[in-house]
């Protein structure tokens, strides 16, 4: 059985050699995005000044260099490193810092011959990534009116393609949600053409008064900033399973990689990656890694432990090397 770090480091291998979504090479996406990197990052060396480059070389790794560092993908320009919320600069980090700690309501409404079914999407966006989505779908018709109401809970991000922005949410469905973005000359928030209804939600996201802030915050938050960016690892034993270790990586990004191994299986039982969020759930936390393809969504209840120690499921958690994160990340 390996230990967890070499654990930590077979995920990064795996990830770097088989889920590797690199288009461009890095030497190349360093030397074309430099303008960019000149005029949205600010000055080597300041605050945030390592946080753009990486985002940006890490968009053309991606992509291409066209596409992500051309003067005119991005609109705005913008001085810095980039905003909480870790979408960017420019027009993505205007617009995330328009929609950070705010509740969002759009509407859509369909036109039929007998009626009509009109959906609001309510979406409370927390400035640590996380979201709390409530679709409520009102169908109207020549007999009657009928009504359902589901809510969803994951991750949102801002991204920009050809000057257009979109809002993804993560919510643990097999495709992202995604929504054109744009804010108009009054600054008024704008969802697919629709002008939407905004209002603070600072408190339900824990992030307390502007320029103040609730000591301790929401639980759900300071959950989040206690995982971000680390490599966690259980062990336990069962009879059904013998020895199995789960590592996993959580991403600042809200990515995560995630590995399982268990010693009555021949090489690894689960290696994949999705989008991870930490959720209220009655009165426990949950960490939530929603998987991607055909992989489930995993839950883990967050505890503290006898010793004052992270559990997971009521097992112990342990901490890898950090520099598992920087090798792991960048590949997600």
């Amino acid at each position: 059985m390996r230990t967890f770090l070499q654990t930590a480091i077979l995920i990064a291998t795996l990830i770097a050699a088989v889920r590797s979504f690199a288009a461009t090479p890095g030497p190349t996406c360093r030397a074309a995005c430099a303008p960019r990197i000149e005029r949205d990052c600010g000055v080597p060396g300041v605050k945030g000044f390592g946080k753009c480059k990486k985002k940006l070389v890490r968009a053309c790794r991606k992509s291409t260099p066209e596409s992500a560092c051309s003067l005119q993908t991005v609109l705005g320009g913008g001085s810095g490193g980039g905003s909480d919320g870790g979408s960017g600069t420019g027009l993505a980090a205007d617009v995330t810092a328009a929609l950070a700690n705010k509740l969002v309501s759009h509407g859509s409404d369909q036109f039929f011959s007998s009626g009509s079914i009109v959906e609001t999407d309510d979406m409370t966006l927390c400035g640590s990534g996380s979201v709390h989505l409530v679709v409520t779908t009102i169908t109207t018709t020549t007999f009657d009116d009928f009504s359902s109401t589901d809510t969803f809970d994951g991750t949102w991000t801002v991204t920009v393609a050809s000057g257009a922005a979109t809002l993804e949410l993560n919510v643990g469905e097999p495709e992202p949600r995604r929504f054109a973005v744009a804010l108009d000359g009054a600054g008024n928030v704008v969802i697919d053409g629709r002008t939407a209804d905004v209002s603070d939600a600072s408190g339900a996201c824990g992030a307390g008064t502007p320029g103040g802030g609730a000591p301790g915050g929401d639980l759900v938050q300071q959950a989040t900033q206690l995982l971000t960016d680390q490599a966690l690892f259980i062990q336990e034993d069962n009879v059904g399973f013998g020895h199995r270790v789960t590592a996993m990586v959580l991403c600042a990004s809200g990515r995560y990689a995630l590995e399982i191994d268990a010693s009555v299986f021949p090489g690894v039982e689960v290696s994949t990656s999705g989008n991870w969020t930490v959720v209220q759930d009655g009165p426990d936390l949950v960490l939530r890694l929603a998987g991607e393809g055909n992989q489930p969504t995993r839950t883990f209840t967050l505890a503290n432990g006898p010793s004052g120690n992270l559990t997971m499921n009521g097992i112990d958690v342990q901490t890898g090397d950090t520099a598992t994160v920087g090798q792991v990340c960048p590949t997600l």
